[in-house]
Parts: structure tokens; C-alpha cells; sequence
């Protein structure tokens, strides 16, 4: 977001002159573009969070325009995306298939651990204990280091992992998942995971929805919200009742078993 969106716009404004006109003019550009009001929103909160730390860390003057915060755009809640089991099956399967492409092993390893895509990018072979079947991610979202604890599938990810980077590389890289033309971490992924999703017909499916499927799935099958809370690294567990209502469709189908037994 950063590096191809605010800096190439701001990174040359002086910062006393950085007024409400360019932040409006961004917003107009960006909604010329086709980006959704969602993400121009966050665009936009990156913006004032900058605008803070400069005038807690240096006291720096900001534009008069800017006193008042800027009015964010009216966005529709995102709907959330399940992966069912067919789609699953299918998106299992193709990276099985395709183990020898780095990229569709970090797909894998998302839908397996459900975590972040920040941290399964940056994921370094230093932090995983395969004796503990473990991944410690030192720096997360919120700010606090969290261990993921890995299930048979991401355990195999990561076999194929270093088996592809033993056959590429002499030297073992530092990052489960590199980018072979630049032998550092996938910054974005998002051209090949348009053209699988779009082979296994999953065109609305974001890579941010396999962290949700990872979700669903274990609600579905019985994990608690606080254990699903603990393995997403949810630090408020108001975070994790978006999927209460799976758990309440569970426990619904679970009460249905007493109509069939006085049927």
C-alpha cells in the first residue's frame, strides 16, 4: 500500500503542505482507478496515522486544512467468503498438484494455518520447530509475537518447501516462500492467485477469505471460538465473533437430533 500507492502520490510533499486538496484529490484518483471505497478508506487511515506519529515524534506543523480528520468514504461491510468442502477439495488438490511452485505452496500454508498474509510472506525457516510442530511469528498485527501451531498440511508444506528451495538454491534462504527472480519474499501474490482462482472457478475468493475458511472449518467442526480466537491470534475476542453464528447453526443442528428421536 505504501510503496505503490502514498508514496509515489506524497513521498515528494513537503509535509507542512500536505493539505485536505491532496488527500481529496487521492481519494478522487483512486476511485477513478476501480479501487474500492474499503481500501481508499485504509489508504486514507494510513494517511492520519502518519500525520499523528510526525506530531508525537517531532512536533511537526501540519496544513490548517487538516485540524478537522477527513470524512472517509461510505463502504458496504465486506462479505465474508467460505470456502465450502467441494472448493476446498479443489483448492487442496491444485496445490498438491503444483508443489513445486512457491507460490502455490504459500497459498497452502494460508488456507492450513489460517494465519495473516504478512506473516506467512515474511515466515523464516529460523522460527519453525518441526519437533514441536510450531511456527513463531515474532511480529503480528497487533503488535506481539504468537506461535501457530501446525497441522499435518502445513507440515507438509514446508517439507516441499524446503525441498523445492534444496533443488533451486545452494545456499539455504532465509524465508520458507522466495521469489525466484528476486530471491527475497513475495510482496504481493495477487496475479497468480487471480489465475488460480479463476481455473478452479473461485472468482470472488480473497486470499484474506482462506484465514475466514480456516475459521469456518473449525467452528464447523467443533472447535470453541476461544480456541479459534487463540489460533487466528485474535487479541480481543470480540474480533472471533464474527463466526458465532457457525457455531450457533451447529448447535441448532446438534438440538435438531431430539425431533428425530421423538419422530
Amino acid at each position: 500500500m505504501y510503496k505503490n500507492h502514498l508514496q509515489t502520490r506524497f513521498g515528494k510533499v513537503i509535509l507542512s503542505e500536505l493539505s485536505s486538496r491532496h488527500i481529496f484529490a487521492f481519494v478522487a484518483h483512486m476511485s477513478e482507478r476501480g479501487y474500492s471505497k474499503s481500501f481508499i478508506n485504509k489508504c486514507v487511515q494510513h494517511i492520519r496515522s502518519a500525520l499523528l506519529k510526525a506530531d508525537e515524534l517531532c512536533g511537526a506543523d501540519t496544513h490548517s486544512t487538516l485540524y478537522k480528520p477527513i470524512r472517509l468514504l461510505h463502504a458496504n461491510p465486506l462479505k465474508e467468503r467460505f470456502l465450502d468442502a467441494a472448493e476446498a477439495s479443489r483448492l487442496r488438490d491444485y496445490v498438491e498438484l503444483h508443489h513445486r511452485d512457491a507460490v502455490c505452496l504459500l497459498i497452502g500454508f494460508l488456507m492450513y494455518t489460517g494465519a495473516r498474509r504478512h506473516e506467512v510472506f515474511t515466515a523464516e525457516w529460523q522460527h519453525i520447530n518441526l519437533e514441536r510442530n510450531s511456527w513463531y511469528v515474532p511480529v503480528t498485527k497487533n503488535g506481539k509475537p504468537r506461535y501457530v501451531m501446525l497441522n499435518r498440511r502445513a507440515v507438509q508444506i514446508i517439507e516441499y518447501a524446503r525441498l523445492l528451495q534444496t533443488q533451486q538454491y545452494i545456499h539455504k534462504p532465509q524465508w520458507l516462500f522466495i521469489n525466484p527472480r528476486t530471491h527475497k519474499p513475495y510482496r504481493c501474490v495477487f496475479s497468480k492467485w487471480s489465475r488460480i482462482r479463476a481455473e478452479l472457478g473461485l472468482h470472488d475468493v480473497r486470499i484474506h477469505d482462506l484465514r475466514h475458511s480456516f475459521a469456518s472449518t473449525l467452528v464447523n467442526n467443533g472447535a470453541t471460538l476461544y480456541e479459534v480466537q487463540k489460533l487466528l491470534g485474535h487479541s480481543r475476542s470480540a474480533t472471533t465473533e464474527r463466526y458465532a453464528h457457525l457455531a450457533n447453526h451447529r448447535l441448532q443442528q446438534a438440538v435438531s437430533l431430539i425431533d428425530k428421536a421423538y419422530e
